[in-house]
């Protein structure tokens, strides 16, 4: 029955091309999968999936405005496709339309916020936009759900040894993401807290250490 829903009445035919499609997809055999993917649509011309996935084709193939009117597509079929505002803002990224990237997140975080990887990733696009206030309640609320995650922490950390500010907290927050997470980029940021501090030896043998 739930095949039948998603799929209509040639439902077994529909849902092996779609299946198809995204083996295709995940081999690069784009050709393929959108065949797969057409055909299914074919039967079942309103599927959000079948559009959500030929949209992560076009964005795979850089054909950006294609996947726009995908992802669009599937939101008028489906309004509470959640992920499609995700991949609305990866395309606005990846074509540098910054503002429209951050709308999308944002819209995308309010269903599922505890999605850290795109939370940080806002939070980094405000403090790019020079958005400070905004970058600093995303970082925040990053760490509500994952207090202990190194890349939040050590973006935190950078964020105010930046801002010449909060150098207690950021050295706190350095020393902490590089307890979780022993890696150079984090050892940077670190020295980079000790440099802003005056603790120039220190920053020293940190810079060394992330060489």
């Amino acid at each position: 029955r739930q095949l039948r829903d998603y799929y209509g009445d040639q439902s077994t035919i529909s849902a092996a091309q779609y299946n198809l499609g995204i083996i295709a997809r995940y081999r690069r055999w784009f050709t393929l999968a959108k065949e797969a993917f057409n055909t299914a649509l074919w039967r079942n011309p309103e599927n959000p999936l079948l559009h959500y996935a030929m949209g992560t084709i076009h964005s795979q193939e850089k054909r950006f405005n294609q996947a726009q009117k995908r992802f669009e597509k599937t939101l008028t079929v489906q309004a509470n496709f959640a992920y499609i505002y995700k991949s609305l803002g990866d395309i606005y990224y990846q074509q540098k339309l910054f503002e429209e990237a951050i709308q999308a997140y944002q819209t995308y975080l309010t269903h599922v916020p505890e999605d850290i990887q795109t939370c940080l990733l806002l939070g980094i696009m405000y403090e790019e936009q020079g958005q400070n206030e905004q970058a600093l309640t995303a970082y925040q609320s990053c760490l509500e759900f994952e207090p202990e995650h190194a890349l939040v922490l050590n973006q935190l950390a950078w964020f105010y040894a930046e801002q010449g500010q909060e150098l207690d907290t950021a050295l706190t927050l350095g020393q902490k993401a590089a307890e979780l997470q022993n890696s150079p980029g984090i050892i940077d940021t670190l020295g980079w807290v000790l440099y802003k501090r005056g603790e120039y030896d220190d920053a020293l043998a940190r810079f060394q250490q992330a060489l």
